[in-house]
């Protein structure tokens, strides 16, 4: 098994917080975590990795597969998001994907034995009751569904800008192709950082998503974390 993250240099702390709540709480550790970015990673990043247990490998997302030559331009997370879609042409194996954007609040060893598609599905804070949210996956990379995300990128282009990117387009795959879901997690795996006690209570990964990201400031669940462990966090 290995884990998996698209990285923007802006995002950094969030990878820091992520590997480090994995494996103080999460109890995962020792893995290979490929980090997709667009630049080469600089030494900082693969140092703290290996203090958390990990053993980082940095590849350019130019050296993992393609987008559809007629994908229309898209700029900063827009364009980001829909290169998440090249984890699938990763070279085969067991991968974990994982937001930089989530924190792992307790023992989340099970992750590693779940099968090839596992997703939180279903409706929670107003995702899609169709849908998929796509901060964690348990996924093996193949090419049937390289295929049909390719295909549903092409049939999209005239409303590019509605279908929440990735997540529009993997929604449209697995509506085509149920069978490519083999288990449906609960929303513990991937709980919205939302004011609900009893949701918080339960999760085992807290998802921070949305353009406002916790480490650019303010008072959050993650900003306690992260200055509890973290210096000048």
């Amino acid at each position: 098994m290995k884990l998996v993250s698209t990285l923007m240099p802006h995002n950094w702390p969030g990878l820091r917080v992520l590997a480090h709540s994995l494996a103080h709480n999460g109890n995962i550790t020792g893995l290979d975590w490929v980090v997709l970015t667009e630049d080469r990673a600089p030494d900082e990043w693969r140092d703290w990795l290996d203090c958390c247990g990990f053993r980082m490998d940095n590849l350019l997302l130019s050296e993992v597969g393609e987008l559809p030559k007629n994908t229309p331009p898209t700029k900063g997370c827009w364009r980001f998001c829909y290169n998440k879609l090249r984890i699938f042409s990763l070279p085969a194996g067991e991968y974990l994907y994982l937001d930089v954007d989530m924190l792992c609040k307790k023992d989340a060893t099970e992750i590693l034995t779940t099968p090839s598609i596992s997703a939180v599905m279903g409706r929670q804070g107003g995702w899609s009751s169709a849908g998929i949210n796509t901060g964690l996956i348990r996924f093996d990379p193949g090419q049937e569904i390289v295929d049909a995300c390719a295909e549903e990128m092409k049939a999209a282009v005239a409303e590019w800008q509605s279908i929440m990117a990735d997540q529009g387009i993997l929604r449209r795959v697995f509506r085509k192709h149920p069978e490519m879901i083999a288990c449906k997690l609960g929303r513990e795996w991937n709980t919205k950082a939302i004011p609900s006690p009893d949701l918080l209570e339960e999760a085992i990964f807290i998802h921070f998503a949305g353009e406002v990201k916790p480490w650019a400031g303010g008072k959050s669940i993650w900003a306690d974390y992260a200055a509890s462990i973290l210096p000048n966090a």
